[in-house]
């Protein structure tokens, strides 16, 4: 949004009325940090790391528009719709930008090459140690200066507060070595307020302390998520789900295969689930949601108890996925249309916890 078209743009997406954020705006800061954690897992590897992180930075997004949009027009109130002041406003958060996407990719980085250290096969083996790199930047902060060419131990406690990038635009750098410990290690620092502890663990790039998650009153929090739900995450999800409705994935049901369609039912609950829950993992997970399903395991089943509503839908079945700690469940609807003498199964709804009905295996 670095032209003033674009930002005129967004000013009258503002103005037009009173939602309270501007779709404008979050599709402007989502994608720039989307972008950050591309750039880092392009070869497609350590995927559920990197959905954990693309969900973490659209949420910032939105937290971020959300405080972008209410101060652009209350600069457009206070100054008689005055679109200079509204400029100055709105430039003032996208001057943050540059920041916000340098430290994204500094801890996507920093995750990425975490779980690579960390697999625990041979690699960890050879190098068990890990040393802090100078910064590659033309004139470096002092704060890490102190970690300099010093080497830690992989499962030393220094390195779940302590990173490269927890400081924002922090250009330092590590790697594995079999290099032994340097004595005399000094103690860590106080990451920066929003960037604390290690992102491959949290799955968090900016966590709960950063100012936008802060500065929100319970009541504004829930009108925003429910909107952002609503009228962009759900809009998405159904972008994505689009590109497999009509598909199909053979899963494992007790010891018989099966397959399961992705039909416009399909595409509708989801999204709706994700809205109602402004889910932003389940939101970025959409594109892989084929991948999820297959590698799901059975858990749990019950009986469709209103067969007088939904009298084709006989039974359900519930897959669990992990992403991370994030843990949730795929629901498969079985149906027998008796009149078509049809038997299908159908990806039916996601959702977070598993009702008091169903059945464990």
């Amino acid at each position: 949004m670095a032209s003033r078209g674009g930002e005129d743009a967004a000013i009258a997406d503002i103005a037009a009325d009173d939602k309270p954020v501007a779709p404008t705006l979050y599709q402007a800061y989502s994608s720039n940090l989307r972008k950050a954690v591309d750039a880092v897992f392009a070869d497609g590897r350590n995927a559920g790391t990197a959905d954990r992180l693309r969900a973490n930075v659209s949420r910032f997004a939105a937290y971020k528009a959300w405080h972008a949009t209410a101060q652009v027009r209350e600069a457009l109130d206070e100054n008689g719709g005055d679109m200079e002041a509204a400029r100055r406003t709105l430039r003032r958060f996208n001057r943050w930008q540059a920041a916000e996407y340098n430290t994204a990719v500094a801890r996507s980085r920093t995750a990425k090459q975490w779980q690579q250290w960390n697999d625990g096969g041979d690699n960890s083996r050879v190098f068990p140690n890990i040393v802090w790199l100078p910064s590659m930047s033309a004139t470096p902060r002092e704060e890490h200066r102190a970690f300099w060419n010093r080497v830690w131990p992989k499962d030393d406690p220094f390195w779940d507060t302590n990173q490269p990038g927890n400081l924002w635009n922090c250009k330092c750098d590590w790697e594995q070595t079999d290099e032994p410990v340097t004595g005399d290690n000094p103690e860590g620092l106080k990451p920066a307020r929003g960037l604390e502890g290690n992102p491959a663990e949290t799955g968090q790039i900016f966590t709960d302390e950063c100012t936008y998650f802060k500065n929100i009153s319970n009541t504004k929090r829930k009108k925003m998520e429910k909107y952002v739900g609503e009228k962009i995450l759900k809009k998405e999800s159904i972008h994505a789900l689009k590109a497999v409705q009509n598909d199909k994935v053979t899963v494992d049901k007790r010891g018989v295969n099966i397959d399961v369609l992705f039909d416009s039912k399909t595409t509708s609950h989801l999204a709706n689930d994700v809205a109602e829950n402004c889910n932003f993992l389940w939101n970025v997970s959409m594109p892989r949601i084929k991948e999820l399903l297959e590698n799901a395991t059975l858990v749990a089943h019950e009986r469709n108890v209103k067969l007088v509503k939904k009298p084709s839908a006989v039974h359900y079945y519930y897959y669990e996925c992990r992403i991370g700690k994030e843990v949730f469940y795929l629901n498969v609807e079985e149906n027998y249309v008796v009149m078509e003498g049809r038997h299908f199964y159908r990806l039916y709804s996601i959702v977070d916890k598993l009702r008091d009905t169903a059945i464990l295996y």
